[in-house]
């Protein structure tokens, strides 16, 4: 793929700033192995947590409604996987998966994206409500 181009460099851009924020990462064990807390840091800024936390929902959701314009422009839905990929393992990605459902042409089979032709997006809707607003389906 061309990481050139705009779109994909978001979502590059967006990989980073996940990396690079201070958010405790939790590490996946191995298998069959217990989950223990190993060394946290013994004081844990929950308030700065809690900011940094909110900032990459926001980046996140900028970089969301940047792939549902290119999914209403394009028909691909392909990027919609690449960024719920991105996104880190502490954020639910079910809100996402539904608000793409909600406001663009896409249903979700098994995990994966797939284009459901059914008119325009509403992307400024969708823009104005993030994704973590979303009531959740019961």
């Amino acid at each position: 793929m061309n990481h050139t181009r705009p779109i994909l460099r978001l979502i590059d851009d967006f990989k980073r700033r996940r990396r690079d924020t201070g958010l405790l990462r939790v590490q996946q064990p191995e298998s069959g192995a217990p989950f223990t807390l190993g060394n946290l840091p013994n004081k844990v800024d929950f308030g700065a947590l809690n900011a940094e936390l909110m900032e990459l929902r926001q980046d996140l959701h900028q970089v969301a409604c940047s792939v549902l314009a290119h999914v209403e422009k394009y028909g691909d839905v392909r990027l919609i996987d690449r960024l719920i990929a991105a996104v880190p393992a502490f954020i639910d990605t079910h809100p996402l998966m539904d608000w793409f459902t909600v406001f663009g042409s896409v249903e979700f089979v098994d995990g994966k994206a797939k284009y459901k032709a059914r008119g325009q997006s509403a992307i400024e809707v969708a823009t104005a409500l993030p994704f973590w607003t979303i009531p959740a389906e019961e």
